[in-house]
């Protein structure tokens, strides 16, 4: 296997490879009985190969003396994290009921950060601040968890706002969690509920952090990941929970250094998801400058 920089890039690569292989005929074809890989078309094309987590396990097994979750090789939050062979054959990695597959065209799985028409607010510098700074939480815990936690605290009233929650309601806090759905597993980083006039609204916030004293954000976001999270937790909803339920995705990015005491902020509102052929658009920006730490 052709080693890339990090475990997980080298991973893909390897697979996209067997995929293609299958596909040309360079490489047998594994069996009906295969746990590994399944055919889910004719055969001579890479998207007719999906592959499981137990390949992605035979490779780690084999190359990485069986060190790492098959679950998060393949977990892309955005273009830079995928390998550099999918990369150059133009291919992104999708999750299924099933395993995982490859589609081309990278472009139609990634969306970007808008940079104009945010929303910039100053740290409101009130005791609750005091509170976060007093306690070091933020120099001693880098944690992405930790910073959300620290900005709902700190930045309550203008993150209500901008998320929609009626004035003087308190939403729920839901801490970091896994769930599935009909073989679709996802990560959830945090979420908020709320009821407002019997309608229930949850907003779920995928966290990202940077340390770099110029943050790089271009590789985006996966619009996968944000409708794969979406789709699970609705799928858990009965019909009478379904209609009257509201699902706003969230992403939270924390921006910081080690020998600054501020951070930023930056949060992406996307538009309620209609159904898993709908793309996610960030509909609302806001960023707040100036936290402590």
């Amino acid at each position: 296997m052709k080693k890339e920089p990090n475990k997980s890039r080298s991973i893909q690569s390897e697979l996209l490879r067997m995929a293609e292989g299958f596909a040309d005929g360079s490489i047998k074809s594994p069996s009906k009985s295969s746990n590994e890989w399944n055919l889910v078309g004719v055969g001579d094309g890479i998207e007719d190969w999906e592959f499981t987590n137990e390949a992605i396990k035979s490779l780690l097994r084999e190359h990485y003396s069986n060190k790492g979750n098959p679950f998060t090789q393949v977990k892309i939050d955005s273009r830079d994290q995928l390998g550099d062979y999918l990369r150059e054959r133009d291919y992104a990695i999708v999750h299924t009921r099933h395993g995982h597959r490859f589609q081309k065209g990278i472009f139609n799985h990634f969306g970007d950060f808008p940079e104009g028409n945010r929303q910039v607010v100053h740290s409101s510098n009130s005791s609750r601040h005091s509170v976060i700074r007093n306690s070091g939480i933020l120099i001693h815990s880098q944690a992405e968890g930790v910073f959300l936690g620290a900005a709902l605290f700190m930045e309550e009233s203008i993150i209500h706002e901008f998320l929609g929650i009626p004035s003087g309601e308190t939403p729920i806090l839901l801490p970091s969690h896994r769930r599935s759905f009909e073989g679709i597993q996802v990560e959830i980083d945090s979420m908020l509920m709320w009821v407002n006039g019997g309608h229930t609204y949850m907003a779920i916030f995928e966290v990202k952090g940077t340390s770099r004293k110029t943050p790089d954000w271009s590789g985006g976001y996966s619009y996968h990941q944000v409708k794969n999270t979406a789709m699970v937790v609705a799928g858990r909803l009965d019909q009478n929970a379904s209609y009257n339920t509201t699902i706003i995705p969230v992403y939270f990015r924390n921006e910081w250094t080690n020998n600054s005491d501020k951070w930023t902020a930056r949060l992406d509102r996307f538009d309620p998801l209609d159904g898993i052929s709908s793309t996610p658009e960030i509909i609302s920006s806001l960023d707040i400058l100036h936290l402590p730490r």
